[in-house]
């Protein structure tokens, strides 16, 4: 045992010298943070702000629901009811925090005469304690504790506390020190988890696992750094280092038990956020951007942390992957809830851009030559809102690209754009909030097929768009839709998604739509607020062929005839452009709009097919209540659409688009259109979607057979063969698939771990 005893020593001496060494660094950021200055929204003056605030520290214009609240004792269990809790936060205690904070803003700035100076930071003083009282008295509660409780509040004590450091440091006010430590610490503390971690907050795991725990809602919209400073607190300043370095990581379906963030950053290169929804702007970009920032603000402390090669490479990876979400300045509007307005299709800076920026700022000195490179040509083109990058290889900023965790088939180049929004059991719709955003993102990832060439034509038309016509989808027809509060939007019960993209960018994808709503799985108590759009179903496979698109459908059916309403395929709905030429070639009526030409082909599509172009008023009011006050106009709008009638049972379709707006020459050949294999041939390319194992496809090149349900794309040329196959299932079982043509076996490998669903390749 003795000769352990200098080892031990030794240790104890280094974890001494440690802890000192973070006490020290603590007390000089806690210094530094006292000559920061604060944003505060609130735009009265401080004076101003003062005149309304009394000797007992309460404010004269929020008097009414003060009283209230005293009254009643609405702190009491018996009031933890949602709408009324909101109002206390909304209409009371944010707002009496935003104006106390920017009295002690103005204090701070000697904009209060000197004369009235200290009776000015007496009633503040008794501000903080008469409303962080009333804060206080509501812990415990489950309702109303989000947003204000976590993150504005927070916020609020944080600035007034440092904007008084002296005061607060000197023991002369011990109770508001110990209130606004209290508040501040509410950023880590509400709202409630419902776990262990509620009864010890300071824990890694609290920033795990939950939707309002991680991303934006964990490292932007929380003061977690400055919390921690506040209280004084190296514990704090340890955890929020940890988290905001392992945040900087990725998620997929095969890693969402075991991978920090189940928001955020995803392995295929785009995003997620309120579940599995492709959110890629908000939340990865917001946690990530406060992460770094954190990590910033701790250089030169004992906290400090590099960004290591996984963390720069997922940033790359999003770079790149977040770029095919973004055309020509413009987003399409199938990302976020706030999509339903006008103006959405305005051209913009790609918002990764402020990313790259942060970690142009901070970081650069971490980056290699080829990503400082790369970063700049990024940062060039993102500013110049023309972001392709065409120097780079195709599939990383521009050409084909299917995104594995997000079920979207993309394809970006100078001339045009086109994006097929899928879905499965395994991602998530598109969010509805109609009190402050659109509330009719019923039908986003039904497969809406997006066709633009100037960027934001989806957009424009989406105001006097039929909602149920949206361009690709299959829809039930209904004659009046009602606004949904729903977080986790619309998606499929159908288990496969897939796709494939061979080297010269032609692809395969697919996928099963079985309509439902997410929001219902997770909570079958839930009420459904348009059920008439639900019980469809069907098959929808798309294909590229050089410049040629191809789109079937197979096994539609309506699971519920006994709702009105036709079921209608929609080919396209935009603005129209152009006269609309029609031209008859090889017994399809060709249409042109906006440069692109649309045919459908008969003998392969059950139902009627027509196409009309007509003016339609807007209505942008109706889709949000954000656009109460927008002006409508008259547009026009080109449809064409195929109705399969109400009693559709193993329905059909095929339709082509022509991107360079030219007819076809030749058409690719369908070989298969059923509910077990959906597949085509243009020359030397076939390209199948195989939902079924036990298929076999002829083609002139031999019968093809696969082992597991996959999308795969196949060129034969000149003796050799490439082949790319995607896994249809995510199986992680399933390490490869072979694929047999003509006789002949190619066994594919396929990637595994976070990449699982990833496509795998042979060429021989």
């Amino acid at each position: 045992m003795k000769q352990w005893i200098p080892v031990l020593a030794a240790l104890l001496v280094a974890l001494a010298a440690s802890a000192s060494d973070k006490t020290d660094a603590l007390r000089k950021l806690r210094d530094k943070w006292s000559t920061q200055r604060f944003y505060t929204a609130e735009t009265r003056s401080g004076a101003e702000l003062a005149e309304l605030l009394d000797d007992n520290g309460s404010f004269a214009n929020l008097r009414e629901l003060e009283n209230e609240f005293k009254k009643n004792n609405y702190g009491r269990k018996k009031f933890d009811q949602w709408e009324l809790q909101q109002k206390v936060l909304n209409r009371l205690l944010v707002p009496a925090f935003e104006q106390l904070k920017r009295i002690s803003s103005d204090l701070a700035d000697g904009k209060i005469p000197e004369a009235g100076r200290a009776e000015v930071k007496r009633r503040l003083y008794k501000g903080v304690l008469n409303y962080a009282k009333m804060e206080f008295s509501r812990d415990g509660m489950q309702n109303g504790r989000f947003h204000g409780s976590c993150f504005a509040m927070p916020h609020a004590a944080v600035a007034i506390y440092f904007q008084n450091y002296k005061d607060m440091t000197s023991g002369e006010y011990p109770d508001v020190a110990k209130a606004l430590q209290r508040l501040a610490f509410q950023a880590w503390s509400q709202p409630l988890r419902n776990n262990a971690t509620d009864r010890d907050p300071v824990r890694i795991e609290r920033f795990r696992g939950n939707a309002g725990w991680v991303g934006g809602n964990a490292t932007a919209y929380r003061p977690l750094l400055e919390s921690a400073l506040v209280n004084n607190s190296v514990k704090m300043v340890d955890v929020t280092a940890e988290v905001a370095r392992r945040s900087i990581s990725r998620v997929s379906q095969n890693t969402y038990d075991t991978a920090f963030w189940i928001e955020g950053f995803t392995a295929d290169g785009a995003g997620w956020g309120h579940g599995r929804q492709c959110l890629v702007w908000g939340y990865p970009i917001h946690g990530t951007n406060g992460s770094l920032n954190i990590i910033a603000k701790l250089k030169g402390t004992p906290w400090a942390a590099a960004l290591d090669a996984r963390a720069l490479d997922a940033l790359f990876n999003f770079f790149r992957g977040s770029s095919f979400y973004f055309y020509k300045g413009t987003i399409p509007p199938v990302l976020e809830r706030g999509n339903a307005r006008p103006g959405y299709g305005d051209k913009r800076v790609i918002p990764s851009l402020t990313l790259a920026d942060n970690l142009n700022r901070n970081f650069r000195d971490r980056l290699s030559a080829e990503q400082r490179a790369e970063l700049d040509r990024f940062r060039r083109e993102a500013k110049a809102k023309n972001l392709f990058m065409l120097n780079f290889p195709m599939g990383q900023y521009h050409g084909t690209r299917y995104f594995f965790n997000n079920d979207d088939l993309i394809r970006k180049n100078p001339a045009y754009y086109v994006f097929v929004n899928m879905v499965s059991n395994r991602t998530n719709g598109l969010e509805s909030y109609y009190g402050g955003a659109g509330g009719f993102n019923l039908f986003t990832c039904d497969g809406q097929t997006i066709f633009e060439r100037e960027g934001g034509e989806s957009s424009r038309a989406l105001g006097a768009a039929i909602l149920t016509m949206l361009p690709g989808t299959t829809e039930r027809q209904v004659k009046e839709l009602k606004p949904v509060e729903n977080w986790l939007g619309y998606g499929s019960r159908g288990e496969f998604a897939a796709g494939a993209v061979l080297p010269d960018q032609d692809a395969a994808a697919g996928f099963i739509f079985d309509k439902v709503n997410d929001s219902v799985v997770e909570n079958p108590a839930r009420r459904e607020e348009n059920p008439e759009i639900l019980k469809l179903r069907a098959n929808k496979a798309y294909f590229f062929f050089g410049d040629l698109f191809l789109a079937l459908g197979a096994g539609i059916e309506n699971l519920a005839p006994e709702y009105d309403g036709n079921i209608f395929t929609t080919v396209e709905q935009p603005l129209r452009k152009g006269n609309n030429p029609v031209v008859r070639k090889h017994g399809v009526e060709w249409v042109e709009n906006n440069g692109f030409v649309y045919g459908v082909l008969p003998q392969a599509t059950s139902g009627k097919i027509a196409h009309k172009s007509e003016k339609r008023t807007t209505g942008w009011r109706k889709l949000s209540e954000a656009n109460k006050g927008v002006e409508e106009n008259e547009v026009e709008l080109f449809s064409m659409w195929i109705d399969h009638g109400r009693e559709v049972k193993d329905g059909s379709y095929a339709y082509f688009v022509s991107c360079d707006g030219k007819v076809p020459e030749r058409l690719p050949e369908i070989l298969s259109n059923t509910v077990k294999v959906q597949a085509a041939r243009l020359g030397d390319t076939v390209e199948a979607v195989f939902y079924d194992a036990s298929a076999k496809l002829e083609t002139p090149f031999g019968a093809v057979t696969v082992s597991a349900p996959c999308a795969l794309a196949v060129k034969f040329r000149e003796g050799k063969v490439e082949l790319a196959v995607a896994d249809g299932r995510m199986n992680r079982e399933l390490k490869s698939i072979t694929v047999t043509v003509g006789g002949r076996a190619y066994t594919v490998e396929l990637p595994s771990g976070e990449l699982l669903g990833r496509q795998g390749t042979v060429a021989e």
